[in-house]
């Protein structure tokens, strides 16, 4: 079993994850109480964007584990009930950050890396994403999305740093990864016929996660519904 360096518990503060339980204002699997907070701090009130905006935010809990088995080929040996989720903000913006209850991991091997994989992607992002989809009306395919884009913006940094980031980041696009969690790979969709590279230098979403349906707000950038009003 190990526990993290200073220098890994600051990589991680980068995607949100901290070492302090200060703040903290519910489990990461208390999801009516995401919901209801979602809510009060960005006032999107209809049940699918406000599953839409939480998963926004948790999705870095995803990428941090991720990150954590690309990098270290570490492997957290927690749960969602170990996930404490902490009020923060960044000037209006409600960004809140995670406590990791438990500070173990497990060594895997590269033999070992699949299924740690599935590991995340199913234990940390399929049961959540399957939950509120159900409970929302949602597309399960606009929660992966929100996902996918903070993995592919991890990558894009990760891969000058570490030679095997990049061989990783394949592995997620292909379906064998994903058994047992979705049909086929949802990140794979997201491609929409283009490279990683060409994914990486021009992000773009294929679905909407109505960002823009929240009172105040416009379509992101990036938003597929954005050329269409062009034509």
């Amino acid at each position: 079993m190990h526990k993290l360096t200073k220098e890994q518990w600051k990589e991680l503060k980068q995607y949100r994850i901290v070492k302090e339980k200060d703040n903290a204002i519910f489990l990461a699997s208390n999801y009516a109480e995401a919901l209801r907070t979602t809510e009060k701090h960005t006032k999107a009130s209809i049940p699918r964007v406000k599953s839409s905006m939480w998963v926004r935010r948790y999705a870095f809990v995803v990428v941090a584990l991720l990150f954590m088995l690309s990098k270290y080929r570490l492997l957290w040996t927690g749960t969602l009930k170990n996930i404490h989720v902490i009020d923060s903000f960044q000037g209006e913006n409600w960004l809140p950050s995670f406590y990791f209850e438990k500070d173990e991991w497990v060594k895997v091997s590269d033999k070992e890396a699949k299924k740690a994989f599935q590991t995340i992607l199913g234990t940390f992002a399929g049961d959540t994403i399957q939950h509120l989809a159900k409970k929302t009306k949602i597309s399960r395919l606009i929660l992966w999305e929100n996902v996918w884009g903070y993995v592919i913006w991890m990558y894009s940094m990760l891969i000058p740093e570490k030679d095997k980031a990049l061989a990783d980041l394949d592995f997620l696009i292909q379906n064998g990864v994903w058994e047992g969690i979705e049909r086929r790979s949802p990140f794979g969709r997201f491609l929409n016929r283009r490279t990683l590279e060409e994914a990486m230098n021009d992000y773009k979403r294929v679905t909407c996660c109505f960002f823009f349906e929240i009172p105040g707000c416009s379509m992101c950038s990036y938003c597929p519904r954005m050329k269409k009003n062009m034509l």
